[in-house]
């Protein structure tokens, strides 16, 4: 279950951002990058939440913690992305701005949540979780729509490009959103059995 409900609750997030980036200024990506930043992040911190509240004795503060983290993450990833030559579109740039959400995240969410357990194991298998999502999220969409493999995908009212951007987006950021939560789901069995 927490591997579910951070999978599709990350998947949703970065498909969201991502189809703020057409045509559209940093300024309003990063308003309606924060605005969905704090409702997936409170959509993931409950589920994350009542999956483990049992077991963990998690407090309810995880998952104002987790909101907040991800508002900061939707804000400065269309921030650090204006930042990085748009002309490169490498994954490794990608891969810094995740990797810093995922310290902020992390941050937060150690700092105000005083369940977690493993304080350091948190925070670098957040901040490693979110890197490789974004490393391979990226890498997956590029390969999928620069290479092609989605250009033939056709999408009642949306051009042939829209429409493989929109699809293999969607595959990059599930395999992201599981990739957060598989390590995740690993950190907190490392840092529950110490």
């Amino acid at each position: 279950m927490w591997v579910m409900g951070t999978t599709f609750a990350w998947a949703i997030f970065a498909f969201t951002n991502l189809m703020l980036y057409a045509n559209n200024p940093t300024f309003l990506r990063a308003v309606v990058g924060g605005f969905a930043g704090a409702m997936f992040g409170a959509l993931a911190g409950l589920a994350q939440w009542f999956v483990v509240r049992s077991r963990l004795r998690w407090d309810a503060w995880w998952i104002p913690a987790t909101s907040l983290g991800w508002l900061c993450i939707g804000v400065l990833v269309p921030l650090a992305g204006e930042m990085i030559d748009r002309t490169v579109k490498l994954g490794s740039d990608y891969m810094l701005c995740t990797a810093a959400g995922g310290l902020v995240l992390g941050t937060l969410q150690v700092v105000f949540h005083r369940g977690v357990g493993g304080k350091i194991i948190w925070l670098f298998s957040t901040v490693i979780a979110w890197s490789v999502a974004g490393l391979l999220s990226w890498n997956l969409y590029e390969m999928l729509t620069v290479g092609g493999a989605f250009n033939s995908i056709r999408i009642p009212g949306w051009s042939q490009q829209v429409a493989a951007e929109v699809t293999s987006g969607l595959a990059g950021a599930l395999v992201g959103g599981l990739v957060i939560g598989v390590i995740s789901l690993i950190a907190i069995r490392v840092s529950t059995e110490r």
